[in-house]
């Protein structure tokens, strides 16, 4: 064709060899987004979640370790979880450390595993015992991958008490709290305002009971498992803490 730059079947053929994708108007071609890979790490105790940078530590995700005697312990199960969807990495030289006024009162007796592949848990241990009567601080430092939670970090607290338990038993008379029944087979009921810890002591001074309360006027104890015998059962409720004495039949 005279003028023309394309002639012949040279033109034809290379139009054949160059795919075409026809889109229609107003068509719309969609974008595969892509997702990042981030590991997403989440903190817990007694099943509750403790968030990250809490200050304000609680009975009800075992952060509070409410009070202990003066050389004595009390350990606590945490869980590591990786809500994310890339392998988490804890990557301190301690997996789990303590700082803070009086982290030697607390001591990691188990580190969590070192890798916790998307989806999937760990746990450490953590043990109070207080040098010293008063109120004891801790921080948990806990380092890892995750982008967005490094350090992660919360506080502990505990309070140590002088040995022996002669601290609320002095008074007891005047105590506002109630146990009843004093003479059971099994179960008995604490009354009291606002309880958050109970303990049951046998009567050489060895605690062989303790949980904790989420602030509550009434807790039932099961001593079904223990033996025959006298025991004290000490609550720590608004008023301080306050003895009882039951019967184990």
């Amino acid at each position: 064709m005279a003028g023309c730059l394309f002639s012949g079947s040279i033109f034809s053929d290379v139009i054949a060899m160059v795919p075409l994708q026809r889109v229609e108007k107003n068509e719309v071609v969609a974008v595969e987004d892509k997702v990042e890979a981030v590991a997403d790490i989440v903190v817990s105790g007694n099943g509750v979640e403790i968030t990250n940078g809490a200050n304000a530590p609680k009975f009800v995700n075992f952060t509070d370790f409410g009070d202990r005697e003066v050389g004595k312990s009390i350990t606590r199960t945490y869980t590591i979880a990786n809500q994310g969807n890339s392998t988490l990495q804890l990557t301190g030289a301690s997996r789990v450390r303590i700082d803070g006024l009086h982290q030697a009162d607390f001591t990691v007796t188990a580190q969590p595993d070192a890798s916790i592949e998307a989806g999937q848990e760990t746990s450490f241990t953590l043990t109070f015992s207080p040098g010293e009567a008063g109120m004891r601080y801790g921080a948990i430092v806990i380092e890892s991958n995750d982008p967005d939670e490094h350090p992660y970090i919360f506080r502990v607290q505990g309070k140590g008490i002088d040995a022996g338990i002669g601290t609320g038993l002095e008074g007891a008379d005047q105590t506002p709290m109630v146990v009843y029944p004093t003479i059971t087979k099994g179960q008995v009921t604490v009354k009291a305002e606002d309880i958050t810890q109970v303990q049951v002591f046998d009567m050489t001074g060895q605690s062989v009971r303790e949980e904790y309360v989420a602030h509550a006027n009434m807790h039932t104890l099961d001593l079904a498992t223990l033996n025959k015998g006298i025991y004290l059962i000490k609550a720590k409720s608004r008023n301080g803490w306050k003895v009882k004495k039951v019967i184990k039949q």
